[in-house]
Parts: structure tokens; sequence; C-alpha cells
């Protein structure tokens, strides 16, 4: 290893003391569980770019930043059930090989103690989960309010979501009664010419076409699609 000719040819104590850390269980394992973690970390923060699928965001995030990080999902499920699943995981497919790949690193001399793993899983592993579910959920607020844009979903339309369309006249201080009137006819809109179209594209089609016979509709709209819905940029994770 480079670590340990720099320790021993030009006797270099942080060099000594990183050759060493890195033989311990602990690196390797947190190594491994970072495998898992961030490519997951990469993709929910892809999510939140500028031209986002509206529909693949409300199946991605909608209810949670507490992503199911470690759990093997449906393509655009992954993040369903999410903190208990987090929460009640023993890791990933890196994480599960960490024994496998000590045993192949043997000729480094890894340093594996009895009971490394499970202080390891308590002390470490549970601990990074508990702070990255603690961040998501910090960044995601308001996630019943994001879900309930998908009224605006044409593949969704018989669901007649009045329920969630009143979650966003509280919210967003628009009349119940007026927009449930509106709502009305926008579903009848959706059913008779609408229903090829994504969430988004129907929101600008509100906004640019319709809003003169629904005006309260297309303040909901227009509040969807400027609506910041996370402060997480990439940078940021």
């Amino acid at each position: 290893m480079s670590l340990e000719r720099e320790a021993s040819e030009r006797h270099e104590a942080v060099a000594l003391g990183l050759a060493t850390f890195a033989k311990t269980y602990d690196f390797v394992a947190t190594l491994l569980m970072l495998c898992d973690v961030l490519p997951l970390l990469a993709r929910l923060s892809k999510i939140f770019q500028a031209s986002f699928n509206f529909p693949f965001f409300f199946l991605d995030v909608s209810g949670s930043g507490k992503s199911r990080l470690l759990c093997p999902a449906p393509k655009h499920r992954w993040h369903t059930s999410i903190t208990k699943k987090l929460q009640d995981s023993e890791g990933g497919q890196y994480l599960h090989t960490t024994d496998q790949v000590i045993d192949d690193l043997r000729e480094q001399k890894i340093i594996i103690k009895t009971g490394d793993r499970e202080k390891f899983m308590k002390q470490i592993f549970k601990k990074y989960l508990a702070k990255v579910i603690e961040n998501i959920e910090q960044r995601f607020p308001d996630n019943h309010i994001l879900k309930a844009f998908n009224v605006f979903n044409p593949a969704d339309v018989d669901l007649q979501q009045y329920l969630e369309l009143e979650t966003l006249c509280d919210r967003f201080s628009i009349d119940f009664e007026g927009a449930r009137v509106e709502y009305d006819v926008l579903i009848n809109l959706m059913h008779q010419e609408y229903l090829t179209l994504t969430p988004s594209e129907m929101m600008q089609t509100i906004t640019s076409r319709l809003g003169d016979i629904m005006p309260l509709m297309a303040k909901l709209a227009a509040v969807a699609l400027v609506l910041p819905v996370s402060t997480a940029g990439r940078p940021n994770f």
C-alpha cells in the first residue's frame, strides 16, 4: 500500500495512522455502506433539477424524504414506506459483502476484532442513516402539499381528489367552493381532451389556455409550476 510505503520510507506519522485506519473493519464497512447510499442520494438530488418529470416526482418523493435508500423496489416506487425501511434495514447489497471483501483483502491484513460488525452497525450505520433521514425530512416539510398537486394528473382523473383540492386551497388561500366548481369542469376536460398529458403539461395548459374559465385552478397550477419543491440541490447532499 502506498500509505505504508510513505510511512516507512518517509517516516510520515499521518500516513502511518491512515494506513492503520484503512485496515480496520469500520473503514471497509463505511466505504461499502456509502456505495449503497450515495448513488441513491445523487438520484434524489437529480429529481429536483429544473426539468424534473412531475409524474415521476410524485411517485419518487411524495411523502418523503424518508428514502428507501437500502431496499430495492419496483421502478419509480423506491420511496414508499420509507422511514421504517431505513430504520429496519441491516444494510444494502454492498454492505452485506463486507466480510467477503475483507476476506479477499486478507493479504492486506485487515484488523478484525470480536464484535466489530455489531459495533459498526450500532455506532456508525444506524446513526448515519438516522442523520440522513433527519436531513432529508427537514428539506421536505410540506410533502402532503406536494402530493396534493396530483389533482392536475390526468392519469388519476377518476379519483376525484376533492380532499387534495381542499388541502391546496387551505394552504394557498383559495376559495374551496369556487375551486371545486372549476375542478369539476377540469375533470370533464381532462376526460375529453387531455388524458395523454403529463401533470406538468396539464398545468401549463391550464395557465396558458384555460385561465379565463378556471382562474382559481389556474392560480394553483401556477403555484405548482414555480413551487420550490426543495432546497436540496446536489451540492447540499
